[in-house]
C-alpha cells in the first residue's frame, strides 16, 4: 500500500505544475483578449492616418468631410463611443468603410445624398 501511495504523490506534483501553467496561460490569454477588444495602437493610428486624408482630399470639394463629420459616422456606424473602442477584429471592414466613403466623396456621391436628409 506504501508503494501505491508514494506512486500516487509522484503523479500529483506534475499535475499540480501543469494546472498551475494553465492557469497562468489562461490568464495571460484573457489579458490578450481583454487588449484585443479594441483596436491596437498601430490600427488606430492607421485609421487617424486615413481621416486626416480623407479631409486633406475633400477639402476643395462641395461637400467636404471633417474630422467631426467622419468621426461621428465611425461611432454611430460601429455603435462605439469612440473609435478606438471599435473591436481590433474588425479593423479591415472599418478601413473599407473609411475608403468607400472618401470614394463617395471624392466622386459626387455624397453631394446627392446630403440633400436626401
Amino acid at each position: 500500500m506504501e508503494g501505491v501511495s508514494h506512486q500516487l504523490a509522484q503523479a500529483v506534483t506534475p499535475l499540480e505544475s501543469l494546472v498551475q501553467r494553465q492557469d497562468a496561460a489562461e490568464t495571460q490569454i484573457a489579458r490578450i483578449d481583454e487588449r484585443t477588444q479594441h483596436l491596437t495602437p498601430a490600427h488606430a493610428r492607421a485609421i487617424q492616418e486615413m481621416v486626416d486624408r480623407m479631409v486633406r482630399d475633400t477639402k476643395r470639394l462641395p461637400v467636404r468631410l471633417t474630422h467631426t463629420i467622419i468621426y461621428g459616422r465611425l461611432k454611430r456606424r460601429f455603435r462605439a463611443g469612440s473609435y478606438r473602442e471599435i473591436p481590433d477584429d474588425r479593423y479591415d471592414e472599418l478601413l473599407g468603410y473609411l475608403r468607400d466613403e472618401l470614394r463617395n466623396a471624392t466622386s459626387g456621391a455624397a453631394a446627392e445624398q446630403e440633400h436626401l436628409f
